[in-house]
């Protein structure tokens, strides 16, 4: 059984591990590993992509949020809305003038133009997305 189990060893060594089959051991281990980067460097890549994707969405929101809030400044530094404003708190009315009051807006009515369509990411199709992240 000894001397089976040395033959058996002596065929393996001399049959298969030949310089030859070990370099291409090597090489396809060398080859995994390098291949199990690659990918795992991909998706960190990919994630931080969209982190990237994200953060300039949210940047585009607060530019926008930053123009209509010195539009809004703007109007409130005006005399039109300086007159407007002193016409309903101290109920002002110019000469020929009548007071109207209307009922505050439903909320049907409120929510009627509120949407976010303009801020909206683009939707991008797969290849469209693989593109983007593999040539930016």
């Amino acid at each position: 059984m000894r001397s089976r189990v040395h033959s058996l060893v002596y065929k393996i060594r001399k049959d298969y591990l030949t310089r030859e089959n070990s370099f291409v051991i090597i090489v396809f281990v060398f080859l995994f590993f390098w291949s199990a980067s690659s990918v795992v460097a991909m998706e960190r890549n990919w994630q931080q992509q969209r982190y990237l994707e994200a953060q300039r969405v949210e940047l585009v929101r607060l530019q926008v949020e930053v123009s209509t809030l010195g539009l809004e400044q703007l109007y409130l530094e005006s005399e039109e809305y300086q007159e407007l404003a002193a016409r309903k708190r101290q109920n002002r009315m110019l000469p020929g003038e009548t007071m109207l009051r209307l009922p505050p807006n439903s909320e049907t009515a409120r929510n009627k133009f509120a949407s976010d369509d303009e801020l909206a990411a683009p939707r991008l199709s797969n290849p469209q997305q693989w593109l983007r992240f593999l040539l930016p």
